[in-house]
């Protein structure tokens, strides 16, 4: 025989400031030959730790016909019962857990008519993530900014040509040496939101090219190292190169500003032994991964290049 199912009894107020509160609920017990369960969704980092100090029931004696299709031998001999909560919409739920019928010393079958409870909230210290603090406003709510899209890994290029055919007014930039760039790259954000990020543009290293007239005009440059979509992270284990996508966006953007002291620089370093070396072999990473389907319509996992047995496809790549 199956076991009776399990009743989930859902209590709601508003607010932790009561250091103790009891609670009754009726409960309308319906037989059923299953069990039945819930999903019950935790929210994390709460204030206050919830605790039942007492539970008592409310109940009468029924017969085996009144519980049928359930067994007797099947009842355990006391009132069994758990708890979880948790904070929805601004309010504390719980979610008390027990079976509506049970058996006493005698082995009469008693069924629960209704269930107090007495709850006490205890405050708690907040869990400290760590030393992280927010700017006050962001870098882009004030100045003159440009963006530039990227979308594969490599060395770029912006000088004073693209920049003027690109709508920039570059004749209020007075030298190479106010040129800044900001950027994430196009690395995607972590999923955890308790992973320490920066909440504002970083400023990266660019590299500034001036044609020695101290002005900005044609022959003055920048080059940074821009990266896109794909991360290529290098695995000691396997002594290889693994790629990671970025399942949301395969650009990364480049904010350009000016009007500013230069900071980030790229640094030239000489190796302390210089030699001439033939290059005539290195090495490159290419991959082809076709995000085209996804086959439960959610999530991020996402496939490609559906293959017909025994269909064939040929993947050629341009180094």
């Amino acid at each position: 025989m199956k076991n009776a199912f399990v009743i989930f009894l859902v209590l709601i107020f508003s607010g932790l400031n009561l250091f103790s509160q009891s609670f009754k609920q009726n409960i309308d017990v319906q037989i059923s030959g299953e069990n039945q369960s819930t999903a019950v969704f935790f929210i994390e980092n709460i204030n206050d730790s919830i605790s039942i100090n007492k539970l008592d029931s409310e109940t009468e004696i029924v017969t085996e016909k009144d519980i049928y299709p359930l067994s007797k031998d099947k009842l355990t001999e006391k009132l069994t019962w758990n708890f979880t909560w948790g904070i929805s919409s601004g309010k504390t739920v719980i979610y008390v857990n027990f079976n509506p019928f049970y058996k006493n010393a005698s082995g009469e079958i008693l069924k629960v008519n209704s269930i107090s409870i007495n709850v006490s909230a205890t405050r708690t210290e907040k869990k400290k993530l760590g030393n992280y603090k927010t700017a006050n406003q962001s870098l882009l709510s004030s100045g003159k900014w440009h963006k530039y899209a990227v979308i594969n890994e490599g060395i770029y290029k912006i000088d004073y040509s693209s920049m003027r055919g690109s709508g920039i007014l570059v004749s209020e930039i007075s030298s190479v040496n106010d040129i800044k760039l900001y950027s994430f790259g196009g690395e995607m954000l972590p999923y955890s939101n308790a992973i320490n990020n920066k909440d504002d543009l970083p400023e990266i290293a660019i590299k500034r090219v001036d044609n020695g007239n101290g002005f900005f005009d044609e022959g003055d440059y920048i080059l940074f190292f821009g990266k896109g979509g794909t991360q290529w992270i290098y695995d000691n284990i396997y002594s290889m190169f693994k790629h990671k996508l970025n399942i949301y966006s395969d650009t990364a953007f480049y904010y350009l500003t000016y009007h500013s002291s230069s900071s980030k620089e790229i640094l030239q370093q000489m190796p302390s032994n210089a030699k001439t070396i033939d290059v005539y072999s290195f090495l490159d990473r290419k991959y082809h991964e076709a995000e085209e389907k996804n086959l439960l319509r959610s999530g991020n996992l996402w496939l490609g290049d559906h293959f017909n047995e025994p269909e064939t496809k040929e993947f050629h790549f341009n180094f």
